[in-house]
C-alpha cells in the first residue's frame, strides 16, 4: 500500500482553473460515464463543493478482513485487516506519501460494518457489493463554487468499473416491488412497540425495500433526481458491482482538524402544495412530542458516542430541532460539536460513532440487534457512510446514505423507513415510509416514459 501510494504520489499533478475553463470541463464529463459525482456539497458548512471523479486511480473494496485492489493494471489482494484498522492504515499511509492538500480520496461505508465492532455473522446479502470502498482518482475535478475556485487533478493512467454482474434479483417489473406488505410492517411495528414496552430498547429505526427496473443510464437518473431534488449531500458513485445513487439531506461527521459536527435528522412531515397547507404542515412537525423524543434521544446517544472520542466538557448541542425544508417533505435537525482528543485519527472517530444514531435506534448496539432480526436481509451502503477526505488539510465531510438507491442488474432498490418510539402509530410510520419514497418513484416513473 505504501508504494502505491507514493507511486500515486509520484504522478499527481494539482493544477488551479479559471472557473469558466472548469464549468466547461464538468459540463464535457457530465455526458458521462463518470466515477463520482458530488454535485453541491456544503462542506465543512462553508463552501458549495462539487467534485466530479473522471476515472480512477485505485479503488480499494474491503469483504470481510480481505481487501482487492484494483488499478489500470489489474486486480490485487492485499493483506488482511479489520476494516477500521485497514482505514486507519491508508489514512496515515496518504498523509505520510502526499503532500498535495487538494488531493483528496472518497470512502463508502456499509451500514454493515458494525458487525465488525460487534462481532456479529452476517446474514445472505442481497446486495453484491463490498462492505467498504476507497476511491482514489486519476483525473478529477474540484469546483469551489463558493470561493470561486477550481483544481484539476491528473495521475497517471485511469479506468472506470464496468460493472460485473451480481446475484440475479429475479424479474423486477415497471411497477415498485416492496419487500414486505403493508400489513406485514404494520405487524413489525406493533412487535417493535411490544419491546419497547418492555424496556429492551428506546427506539428502532426499522426500515423495507422498494425495488423497480430502471432501463438507461444510473448517472443520467441520478442528475434528473438532483435536478428535481437537490438534495445537500448527493451523490453518486460507480463501482465494480454496481452504482449508488444518493439524495441524501442527511450530515454524519463534518471534522476540521480537531473540530467535529454531526447533525442528525429525526421528524419527517411530507410538503403540500398549497402555502398555508404547507404551514400548518411545518406547524405540527415542530409541536410532534413523538417527533421530539426522536430527536432528543438520538442527539443524546451521538453527545455520548462523541464523548468517546472528544475532549472532557467539549461536545456541546450547538443548534437543536431546526426545521429544514426539501422539496417534498420537512425535516428536524440538531447540531452536536466537540473537540477531538490529541492523537485520534479519522478512522477511531468512525468506528467510535458508527453507524449513525439516526438510522439505527437507542440504544444503538440494542437497535442494531432487532434491526438484524426483523429487516430482510443486510443494508449494504444504505444508511452507511458517503465522505470526501481530504488527508493533508486534516479534512472531511460525510454524508448518511439517506434517500439512496443502490442499482445492479438494471435494477433499481431503496429503502426507507423510520424511528420506531413508544407513540409510533403505525400507520403514520408507514405513510412516512411513502413519503420519503416519493422522489425515486416519481423520477423513475418519469425517468422511463422519457427514455420508452
Amino acid at each position: 500500500m505504501h508504494r502505491l501510494l507514493e507511486n500515486y504520489h509520484d504522478q499527481l499533478s494539482v493544477s488551479l482553473l479559471p472557473m469558466g475553463q472548469a464549468k466547461a470541463l464538468a459540463g464535457e464529463w457530465q455526458a458521462g460515464p463518470v466515477g463520482v459525482h458530488l454535485p453541491n456539497w456544503l462542506f465543512l458548512g462553508r463552501s458549495s463543493l462539487e467534485v466530479i471523479i473522471k476515472s480512477f486511480w485505485m479503488v480499494a473494496s474491503g469483504n470481510g478482513g480481505q481487501v482487492q485492489i484494483r488499478t489500470a493494471g489489474g486486480k490485487q489482494s492485499g493483506p488482511a485487516h479489520p476494516p477500521f484498522e485497514w482505514l486507519s492504515k491508508f489514512d496515515a499511509a496518504w498523509r505520510k506519501q502526499n503532500t498535495a492538500p487538494r488531493a483528496f480520496y472518497v470512502g463508502l461505508l456499509s451500514f454493515d460494518l458494525y458487525r465488525f465492532i460487534e462481532n456479529l455473522p452476517i446474514k445472505s446479502k442481497f446486495y453484491q457489493f463490498a462492505d467498504y470502498s476507497l476511491l482514489i482518482p486519476a483525473e478529477a475535478l474540484i469546483i469551489d463554487h463558493s470561493a470561486g475556485a477550481a483544481h484539476l487533478l491528473k495521475a497517471g493512467p485511469g479506468w472506470l468499473p464496468e460493472p460485473e454482474p451480481g446475484r440475479p434479483g429475479g424479474g423486477v417489473p415497471n411497477e415498485p416491488i416492496f419487500s414486505e406488505s403493508k400489513s406485514g410492517y404494520l405487524k413489525k411495528i406493533e412487535h417493535i412497540r411490544e419491546l419497547i414496552r418492555a424496556g429492551e430498547v428506546y427506539q428502532v429505526n426499522y426500515t423495507i425495500r422498494i425495488s423497480r427496473r430502471l432501463e438507461g443510464s444510473g448517472y443520467r437518473f441520478f442528475r434528473r433526481l438532483y435536478r428535481e431534488n437537490p438534495a445537500p449531500f448527493s451523490g453518486y458513485v460507480c463501482l465494480p458491482e454496481g452504482e449508488i445513487i444518493s439524495n441524501s439531506p442527511e450530515r454524519f461527521l463534518a471534522v476540521k482538524r480537531e473540530r467535529v459536527i454531526t447533525e442528525p435528522i429525526k421528524g419527517t412531515i411530507r410538503r403540500l402544495e398549497a402555502a398555508e397547507e404547507d404551514r400548518r404542515q411545518q406547524e405540527r412537525l415542530l409541536s410532534s412530542s413523538k417527533d421530539a423524543a426522536e430527536l432528543n434521544m438520538i442527539v443524546d446517544l451521538l453527545r455520548n458516542d462523541l464523548a468517546r472520542v472528544c475532549r472532557a466538557g467539549a461536545v456541546q448541542v450547538e443548534e437543536h430541532r431546526r426545521l429544514m425544508s426539501f422539496r417534498n417533505v420537512h425535516h428536524l435537525v440538531s447540531t452536536v460539536s466537540g473537540r477531538l482528543r490529541p492523537r485520534v485519527e479519522i478512522a477511531d472517530l468512525l468506528k467510535a460513532t458508527f453507524p449513525g444514531g439516526s438510522i439505527s435506534g437507542c440504544p444503538k448496539y440494542a437497535a442494531l440487534k432487532y434491526i438484524y432480526e426483523f429487516e430482510q436481509h443486510p443494508r449494504s451502503f444504505y444508511t452507511g457512510n458517503l465522505f470526501l477526505r481530504f488527508p493533508q488539510a486534516r479534512e472531511m465531510d460525510s454524508s448518511i446514505l439517506i434517500r439512496t438507491g443502490l442499482v445492479q442488474n438494471k435494477q433499481i432498490h431503496f429503502q426507507v423507513g423510520g424511528g420506531i418510539v413508544i407513540d409510533s402509530l403505525p400507520e403514520d410510520e408507514y405513510e412516512e415510509c411513502l413519503a420519503k419514497a416519493d422522489s425515486f418513484l416519481k423520477v423513475t416513473q418519469r425517468f422511463d416514459d422519457d427514455i420508452s
